[in-house]
């Protein structure tokens, strides 16, 4: 467990142990396959290997123990990398825009909308976000607007978002 955790830290932070995980950051970088599928796939690998010359009790080992080890380093790997859906409705639309574009890292779909209280049109802005960004857009749109807008979480997910890029 504690492997798995350590590992999992040292690649979040860019770093590597020197093993396996070099082939991963490498084939991550270049191929965008994500470290964890990469390394799942060399310790599968290594345990079916293992079937030729190692007693059974041996292998039932060394399955639990890639298992686990996956399962915390997977866990460290995506803790902290939720996204959020979000939609704004403001009359400054163009700047709250080009904050997410530059500030949240992310992109914009421009929807058309209708304000229920005042029955007039207007551009709603809706982008998924990583959930670290969540916070300062918010506060990027309300020192835009000076005012309270219309701005609304609508999903929280915690997934990777490398595949959300690619989407």
């Amino acid at each position: 467990v504690m492997i798995g955790y350590g590992v999992g830290m040292i690649i979040k932070a860019g770093g590597s142990t020197g093993g396996f995980d070099i082939i991963a950051l490498l084939v991550e970088k270049y191929f965008h396959i994500p470290v964890s599928l990469v390394f799942n796939t060399i310790d599968l690998s290594i345990l079916l290997l293992q079937f030729s010359f190692h007693s059974p009790e041996q292998i039932i080992y060394g399955v639990v123990t890639v298992m686990l080890t996956a399962y915390m380093m997977n866990y460290t790997l995506m803790s902290g990398k939720g996204l959020a859906q979000i939609m704004v409705m403001s009359d400054k639309y163009s700047a709250i825009q080009n904050a997410i574009l530059t500030q949240g890292n992310a992109g914009v779909t421009m929807l058309e909308g209708l304000k229920g209280y005042t029955n007039s049109q207007t551009q709603v802005l809706l982008s998924v976000i990583l959930l670290s960004f969540y916070l300062l857009i918010l506060y990027v749109c309300f020192y835009i607007c000076h005012y309270p807008i219309g701005f609304f979480p609508i999903y929280f997910h915690q997934s990777n978002p490398h595949f959300a890029n690619q989407c």
